[in-house]
């Protein structure tokens, strides 16, 4: 009698644990699934592509060797001289509106365009906004004016590719076909997207 009364409480033993791995199976699968949410990669935009970087200005100095109130005054100031034989006349925008600056070359630190023939110049601190420059490709032109050697500028330009490439590439060759000077280099780059294409905003 007592084999039989333990036979019964196991059978029923095991039944219990059944029901409760059953129910537990039950509950999990009728939990709803949580919506996986990426952790990695930007964020794409409307039309599925992926934002590009954003590009930002870019703090440069120019050697200044005056400011003029109209741009007739500059430039016969600027023809007068030959030693600026490769300078830019600048026009101001914003509160300096109207003013037209001659510089002769653009550095990437003081020490880059100040030295012993400079004592008759100034130093500008300015910042360079090429972000509406897409015409051309502003983050190459960005680099192009951090760059430091025209080699790197070149090299640059040959690794972009399309018709904003070919824009650049044109202009680039302008300016080195008179100065392999990368400051001067800079220099009428900025000039010419500054004035000319009118798609580089000059803070100074």
């Amino acid at each position: 009698m007592a084999i039989i009364q333990g036979i019964i409480i196991g059978i029923a033993a095991v039944a219990v644990v059944g029901f409760i791995i059953v129910g537990a199976n039950e509950k999990i699968g009728s939990e709803p699934k949580k919506s996986e949410i990426p952790t990695t990669g930007p964020a794409a935009s409307e039309d599925g592509k992926a934002p590009e970087a954003e590009v930002i200005p870019v703090n440069l100095f120019a050697r200044q060797h005056g400011v003029f109130s109209s741009l007739e005054s500059a430039a016969t100031f600027l023809a007068a001289d030959p030693s600026l034989a490769t300078a830019a006349i600048i026009q101001g925008n914003g509160q300096y509106e109207g003013k037209y600056y001659i510089w002769s070359s653009i550095g990437l630190s003081d020490a880059e365009i100040m030295d012993s023939d400079s004592s008759e110049t100034f130093r500008k601190e300015v910042t360079a906004n090429v972000s509406s420059c897409e015409a051309v490709n502003a983050k190459l032109l960005r680099d192009s004016l951090v760059a430091d050697t025209v080699a790197k500028i070149k090299t640059l330009e040959s690794e972009n590719e399309g018709e904003t490439a070919s824009v650049f590439n044109k202009q680039l060759t302008a300016v080195t076909a008179f100065t392999d000077d990368v400051r001067v280099v800079r220099l009428h780059l900025l000039a010419h997207y500054a004035s000319k294409d009118d798609c580089v905003k000059i803070d100074f």
